[in-house]
């Protein structure tokens, strides 16, 4: 039945071949498979198809990234790397990355050793409860990032938090591989402290004008925003 309902919608949108009607907008968002609007796009009169890929990209990247507000997330975040910060965010996801690394070491560490099921299922969770205030602040971070307001004392932290996040990378070893030895209890503590410190500073930093930032963000094109 939703197929049937489906392609009856799209032979309503699609114009006549010998009419070229323009697509009917508010019609065009409802649907919801690419290919489908692909068609109607490649049917439409010349003059709207640019309106209909800019809605259709939309609509692309937002089932992609989990929905609307996960879309504005991202452009967000892409809206923070156009004004220069492109590590201040990211670093705090590498220390979500540097922690589930330790906590796979130490649980494996803890199973070799002998301990009960019991006992390794207790520890699991002291860490993780430490691993979930890391995890978050992630959402703030997000915020603070994406309304701050450039300024030479931003672009220092942004700085900061470049060699922070380069150390971590380096440390956690490249995209897609496993370290040759596990992080250490050691190491961790030492990123953790001076996460701390870059989110302190973080939190003191001047922000935008909420105006200033919707302004923003309702200028910047969809086309730039990049998931990654």
């Amino acid at each position: 039945m939703k197929s049937i309902f489906s392609i009856l919608l799209v032979l309503l949108i699609l114009p006549h071949t010998w009419g070229a009607d323009m697509v009917s907008i508010d019609q065009f968002k409802t649907i919801t498979d690419a290919d489908q609007r692909r068609k109607i796009i490649d049917q439409a009169p010349p003059e709207q198809r640019d309106e209909l890929n800019k809605i259709d990209f939309h609509m692309r990247m937002v089932a992609s990234v989990g929905g609307e507000a996960g879309f504005k997330a991202v452009k967000e975040s892409s809206i923070a790397k156009a004004r220069g910060f492109t590590d201040l965010e990211d670093v705090f996801t590498t220390q979500t990355q540097i922690w589930d690394d330790y906590m796979a070491g130490v649980d494996d560490a803890n199973r070799k050793s002998g301990m009960t099921h019991k006992q390794t299922q207790e520890a699991w969770t002291k860490m993780q409860v430490e691993r979930n205030v890391i995890n978050n602040r992630l959402s703030a971070v997000h915020s603070l990032v994406a309304s701050l307001a450039p300024s030479l004392q931003a672009f220092e932290l942004e700085k900061k938090a470049e060699r922070v996040n380069q150390d971590m990378r380096n440390r956690f070893g490249p995209e897609g591989s496993s370290p040759k030895k596990r992080v250490t209890k050691e190491e961790r503590q030492d990123f953790d402290k001076r996460m701390d410190e870059i989110y302190t500073e973080l939190k003191a930093m001047p922000r935008l004008p909420p105006e200033q930032a919707q302004k923003e963000y309702d200028a910047f094109p969809d086309e730039k925003v990049r998931p990654w």
